[in-house]
């Protein structure tokens, strides 16, 4: 595998699955920027970051080389990717980073007691659980972009060992479901939540059936009429990159719990409330932060393996293994 020194970790996590072919695209470099950002928006949180920087850095000073090192690389990453949306979500260990205002009223104050700035149109910070609709819209859009990416590549790939026509009737076919679906069912959504009449003359709708038709008949032909059965299993990939939001509201909820519960409860009472306070909130964040480290972990590796590489890696590879070499600029 041949990859920019800084995507190398991620060789890991590719081989892990299974080697490359000779003829595919590596993907590594993809999960280089993919992972971390996954990662990044599940646990979103500053404080969470800079322990998990912490964390990777101990244990890269003491383990130098081999699949640990390379876990702690890609952890270290990710812990930046967390420090980036922990900024974006204003949380630092679940308390808020900026002031929470709300119609033009000071609710809570942030560490920073200032109000989040303006970067464009998005004012920071977004806060999770009160923007979970757009989050969710946001999560769907970010599957269909990485599920595209997967069936591109797969085109890539057929085409290359198969030629065009097998690369239209495999992936292309799928492409136009997707894109199709999209269009014909984002006008439609009114008439589905019952909040409009559906109006069926829509051109957006009309040329989503026609792809979605094309690329029914693409697909009966390449694969057979049984391939009709899996475009439900292409809607559950889209849908299943709604975990980002779900994994990331759980692990906000259980820092605003540990919070809540030592803020309201204990620290108020004093004495020896006070100190059992500190220590619900040591090991609150500590388990939040073990659970944050498998979690996001877990759940980004499961949308690589499961919603895109399936979409066009078959692997099966051998690395390179040379019958033997000299050194002479360097010793074992």
């Amino acid at each position: 595998l041949s990859n920019p020194k800084a995507a190398k970790p991620f060789e890991l996590l590719v081989n892990t699955f299974s080697t490359p072919k000779y003829k595919e695209i590596d993907p590594s470099l993809i999960l280089f920027i993919t992972f971390p950002l996954f990662y990044g928006l599940m646990l979103g949180d500053i404080g969470y970051g800079v322990l998990l920087i912490f964390l990777s850095w101990i244990i890269m000073s003491k383990v130098k080389s081999g699949g640990l090192h390379e876990l702690c690389i890609i952890l270290l990453y990710s812990a930046f990717s967390t420090i980036f949306f922990g900024i974006i979500y204003g949380e630092v260990f679940g308390l808020p980073l900026f002031n929470i205002v709300h119609h033009g009223v000071v609710e809570e104050y942030g560490i920073l007691a200032i109000n989040g700035p303006h970067i464009g149109m998005l004012h920071l910070p977004v806060h999770r659980f009160a923007a979970v609709q757009p989050l969710l819209a946001m999560t769907f859009v970010v599957g269909i972009l990485h599920v595209t990416l997967g069936l591109l590549i797969g085109f890539r790939n057929v085409g290359v060992e198969h030629g065009v026509k097998h690369a239209v009737l495999e992936k292309l076919c799928w492409l136009l479901i997707l894109f199709g679906g999209i269009m014909a069912i984002v006008p439609a959504m009114p008439a589905i939540m019952g909040s409009a009449t559906m109006n069926t003359q829509d051109p957006i709708f009309a040329g989503g059936i026609v792809l979605v038709i094309v690329g029914l008949i693409l697909l009966v032909k390449g694969e057979g009429p049984i391939a009709i059965m899996e475009i439900p299993t292409l809607l559950s990939n889209v849908f299943s990159y709604a975990r980002i939001l779900a994994i990331g509201l759980s692990s906000a909820g259980i820092a605003l719990a540990v919070n809540t519960i030592c803020k309201d409860v204990l620290f108020t009472q004093g004495g020896v409330f006070f100190a059992v306070g500190i220590l619900v909130l040591i090991i609150g964040h500590t388990i939040n932060l073990l659970l944050g480290i498998i979690g996001p972990g877990l759940h980004s590796l499961r949308l690589q393996y499961v919603e895109f590489f399936t979409k066009f890696y078959e692997g099966g590879g051998t690395e390179y293994d040379p019958f033997g070499f000299i050194r002479k600029y360097t010793e074992e």
